[in-house]
């Protein structure tokens, strides 16, 4: 038998139950993913984007932050968010001055992207004819992709093999 004390309304109560049936009752602690709401009085972080990037530090709630998705209340993962953004807009930027533009919904036509193959530990180019997942940037050919893969390699084998999304998130390095 263990115990547990209750607490609600200013009043405790003690329970006494079997282990089994206490671990029904309490929920185990979810690890922290980064994006939670914080405190009034602990600070969060969003990209300040009028200022070029710069990080702004809060102590207060602040909905429109927190609905945007543009609050984190890590710094690290808010260095990480704003190295990754950093690396989409260059690379739209390359892509745009570099290239053609890409009609994704001419399913008759290459769309070649940049993914990364964890069995091989390589950034490739790949292409679909028919299919656009969230976030993907397109290339016209397969050696404008291999050519931005080449002017990015560092910053792209960063992100695929460093970058976390979330604090929780875990990543099995590839068998060598």
């Amino acid at each position: 038998m263990k115990e547990l004390i209750l607490k609600a309304g200013g009043q405790e109560i003690t329970v006494y139950a079997e282990e089994s049936e206490l671990a029904k009752l309490i929920k185990p602690e979810r690890a922290r993913t980064g994006y939670e709401r914080v405190a009034e009085s602990e600070i969060y972080y969003h990209v300040g984007r009028s200022r070029g990037g710069a990080c702004d530090f809060y102590y207060s709630f602040d909905t429109s932050n927190y609905t945007n998705g543009d609050y984190v209340n890590d710094l690290n993962l808010f260095k990480d968010r704003e190295r990754a953004r950093v690396l989409h807009d260059r690379l739209v930027q390359w892509q745009a001055l570099n290239d053609e533009p890409v009609d994704w919904g001419d399913t008759k036509i290459k769309k070649w992207y940049i993914e990364y193959d964890y069995t091989a530990q390589s950034i490739i180019a790949c292409y679909t004819l028919s299919v656009r997942p969230v976030g993907t940037l397109g290339f016209s050919t397969h050696e404008k992709a291999q050519e931005a893969i080449e002017v990015f390699r560092d910053e792209l084998m960063w992100y695929f093999t460093k970058y976390r999304l979330r604090l929780d998130e875990k990543r099995t390095e590839a068998a060598e």
